[in-house]
């Protein structure tokens, strides 16, 4: 599936995090243009809380209800 949402992905993350998801179902690529116009994949994968690492600098910002609930799924996964 390819979205461009990034409240869609961080609902994914909420779903790893709260141990409904298993990161190994999930698979993250990211299209990158490059300088020259070529097209470069980069793919990442969730840890066991849902996090991914460093965004892509142009992707879509998050809304901040969203986050505050990812946020609260890893607090409450972590005890």
């Amino acid at each position: 599936m390819e979205t461009h949402s990034s409240l869609f992905i961080r609902q994914l993350q909420i779903l790893v995090a709260k141990r409904k998801v298993s990161p190994a179902n999930i698979a993250l690529y990211w299209a990158l243009r490059n300088e020259d116009g070529s097209t470069e994949f980069r793919e990442g994968n969730l840890d066991s809380k849902g996090a991914y690492g460093d965004w892509p600098q142009d992707f879509d910002s998050n809304d901040l209800e969203t986050e505050t609930e990812y946020l609260d799924a890893v607090e409450e996964g972590s005890k």
